[in-house]
Protein backbone atom coordinates (compact mmCIF):
# COMPACT_ATOMS: atom_id res chain seq x y z
CA UNK A 1 0.00 0.00 0.00
CA UNK A 2 1.41 3.18 -0.90
CA UNK A 3 0.88 5.84 1.92
CA UNK A 4 -0.19 8.45 -0.39
CA UNK A 5 -3.31 7.90 -2.53
CA UNK A 6 -4.29 10.41 -5.34
CA UNK A 7 -7.50 10.12 -6.88
CA UNK A 8 -7.50 10.24 -11.03
CA UNK A 9 -10.28 10.14 -13.47
CA UNK A 10 -11.63 7.14 -14.97
CA UNK A 11 -13.47 6.05 -18.14
CA UNK A 12 -16.46 4.10 -18.67
CA UNK A 13 -14.59 0.95 -19.90
CA UNK A 14 -12.09 1.15 -17.00
CA UNK A 15 -15.43 1.15 -15.02
CA UNK A 16 -16.78 -1.72 -16.36
CA UNK A 17 -13.95 -3.64 -16.58
CA UNK A 18 -12.96 -2.99 -12.75
CA UNK A 19 -16.61 -4.27 -12.45
CA UNK A 20 -16.36 -7.68 -14.01
CA UNK A 21 -12.65 -8.45 -11.93
CA UNK A 22 -14.42 -7.43 -8.36
CA UNK A 23 -17.98 -9.25 -9.37
CA UNK A 24 -16.39 -12.37 -10.52
CA UNK A 25 -13.44 -12.80 -8.16
CA UNK A 26 -13.33 -15.70 -6.39
CA UNK A 27 -12.26 -14.72 -3.00
CA UNK A 28 -13.12 -11.16 -2.68
CA UNK A 29 -17.20 -10.62 -2.76
CA UNK A 30 -18.14 -7.70 -3.22
CA UNK A 31 -21.06 -7.01 0.03
CA UNK A 32 -21.99 -3.67 0.54
CA UNK A 33 -22.43 -0.37 -1.47
CA UNK A 34 -21.24 2.64 1.09
CA UNK A 35 -21.00 6.51 1.21
CA UNK A 36 -18.99 7.96 3.93
CA UNK A 37 -19.65 12.02 4.58
CA UNK A 38 -17.57 14.02 6.78
CA UNK A 39 -19.51 16.81 9.10
CA UNK A 40 -16.82 19.18 9.10
CA UNK A 41 -14.67 20.67 5.81
CA UNK A 42 -11.61 18.21 4.65
CA UNK A 43 -8.99 18.20 2.23
CA UNK A 44 -9.53 15.21 -0.54
CA UNK A 45 -5.60 14.15 0.92
CA UNK A 46 -7.52 14.45 4.92
CA UNK A 47 -10.39 12.37 3.54
CA UNK A 48 -8.41 9.12 2.02
CA UNK A 49 -6.03 8.78 5.15
CA UNK A 50 -9.41 9.08 7.28
CA UNK A 51 -10.88 6.07 5.55
CA UNK A 52 -7.54 4.69 5.71
CA UNK A 53 -7.46 4.71 9.10
CA UNK A 54 -11.37 3.89 8.82
CA UNK A 55 -10.40 0.56 6.93
CA UNK A 56 -7.68 -0.48 9.29
CA UNK A 57 -9.88 0.01 12.37
CA UNK A 58 -12.73 -1.74 10.93
CA UNK A 59 -9.95 -4.69 9.44
CA UNK A 60 -9.10 -5.30 12.75
CA UNK A 61 -12.07 -5.92 14.29
CA UNK A 62 -13.76 -8.57 11.85
CA UNK A 63 -12.02 -11.64 10.62
CA UNK A 64 -12.31 -11.62 7.05
CA UNK A 65 -9.47 -9.46 4.83
CA UNK A 66 -11.32 -6.09 4.42
CA UNK A 67 -11.18 -4.69 0.18
CA UNK A 68 -12.56 -1.51 -0.80
CA UNK A 69 -12.93 -0.51 -3.80
CA UNK A 70 -12.78 3.64 -3.35
CA UNK A 71 -13.98 7.18 -5.02
CA UNK A 72 -13.70 10.41 -3.67
CA UNK A 73 -15.96 13.29 -4.60
CA UNK A 74 -17.93 16.64 -3.57
CA UNK A 75 -21.73 17.03 -1.94
CA UNK A 76 -23.44 20.10 -0.79
CA UNK A 77 -19.78 21.37 -1.17
CA UNK A 78 -17.81 19.07 1.46
CA UNK A 79 -15.79 15.87 0.36
CA UNK A 80 -17.73 12.56 0.61
CA UNK A 81 -16.95 8.62 -0.36
CA UNK A 82 -18.30 6.12 -1.80
CA UNK A 83 -16.54 2.16 -2.04
CA UNK A 84 -18.05 -1.00 -2.46
CA UNK A 85 -16.63 -2.98 0.47
CA UNK A 86 -15.74 -6.38 -0.06
CA UNK A 87 -14.48 -9.35 2.01
CA UNK A 88 -12.91 -12.95 1.87
CA UNK A 89 -15.67 -13.67 4.62
CA UNK A 90 -19.29 -12.12 5.87
CA UNK A 91 -19.10 -8.77 6.47
CA UNK A 92 -22.26 -7.41 8.34
CA UNK A 93 -23.99 -3.96 8.53
CA UNK A 94 -22.87 -3.35 12.00
CA UNK A 95 -18.95 -4.21 11.35
CA UNK A 96 -18.78 -1.13 8.76
CA UNK A 97 -21.60 1.29 10.09
CA UNK A 98 -20.10 1.33 13.99
CA UNK A 99 -16.39 2.38 13.34
CA UNK A 100 -16.76 5.43 11.01
CA UNK A 101 -16.57 8.56 13.34
CA UNK A 102 -16.02 11.40 10.78
CA UNK A 103 -19.80 12.39 9.95
CA UNK A 104 -22.54 10.53 8.33
CA UNK A 105 -22.41 6.97 7.09
CA UNK A 106 -24.93 5.27 4.80
CA UNK A 107 -24.28 1.39 3.56
CA UNK A 108 -26.38 -0.98 1.63
CA UNK A 109 -26.25 -4.78 0.34
CA UNK A 110 -24.63 -4.30 -3.32
CA UNK A 111 -26.53 -4.95 -5.99
CA UNK A 112 -24.97 -7.34 -8.68
CA UNK A 113 -24.79 -6.12 -12.17
CA UNK A 114 -26.74 -3.03 -11.13
CA UNK A 115 -23.95 -0.57 -12.17
CA UNK A 116 -22.49 -0.33 -9.02
CA UNK A 117 -18.99 0.46 -9.39
CA UNK A 118 -19.28 2.21 -12.62
CA UNK A 119 -22.08 4.31 -10.75
CA UNK A 120 -19.22 4.95 -8.05
CA UNK A 121 -16.82 6.06 -10.48
CA UNK A 122 -18.56 8.15 -12.65
CA UNK A 123 -16.75 11.30 -13.83
CA UNK A 124 -19.82 13.06 -14.95
CA UNK A 125 -20.74 13.15 -11.28
CA UNK A 126 -17.63 14.45 -10.35
CA UNK A 127 -15.80 11.71 -8.42
CA UNK A 128 -12.40 9.99 -9.16
CA UNK A 129 -11.42 6.89 -8.46
CA UNK A 130 -8.67 6.15 -5.61
CA UNK A 131 -5.99 3.03 -6.72
CA UNK A 132 -3.73 1.04 -4.90
CA UNK A 133 -6.11 -0.10 -1.74
CA UNK A 134 -4.85 -3.68 -1.43
CA UNK A 135 -6.81 -6.19 0.87
CA UNK A 136 -6.30 -5.25 4.87
CA UNK A 137 -5.20 -8.44 6.87
CA UNK A 138 -5.86 -8.09 10.76
CA UNK A 139 -2.62 -10.18 11.13
CA UNK A 140 -0.79 -8.31 9.71
CA UNK A 141 0.58 -11.11 6.90
CA UNK A 142 0.51 -14.39 9.31
CA UNK A 143 -3.13 -15.33 9.08
CA UNK A 144 -2.63 -18.66 6.81
CA UNK A 145 -0.65 -20.45 9.67
CA UNK A 146 2.67 -21.38 8.58
CA UNK A 147 2.42 -20.43 4.94
CA UNK A 148 1.36 -16.22 6.09
CA UNK A 149 -0.99 -14.44 4.63
CA UNK A 150 -2.16 -15.18 0.57
CA UNK A 151 -2.58 -11.22 0.03
CA UNK A 152 1.15 -11.04 1.32
CA UNK A 153 2.34 -13.75 -1.17
CA UNK A 154 0.95 -11.95 -3.94
CA UNK A 155 -1.76 -14.96 -4.62
CA UNK A 156 -5.53 -14.32 -5.67
CA UNK A 157 -5.99 -11.09 -6.03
Amino acid sequence: MRPVKTSYDVDKDFAEQLTRVVETHRNLKPLWFCEYDFRYQVTEGEAIAEFTRYQLKVSTKIKPHLLAVPSVGEKAGRIHLHAIMCGDGEITYRDLHKWWRSGHSYQSLYRFGDTGIEYILDVSRGHRYLEGFTPFCRHRGKCGGRKGCVYHRGKEY
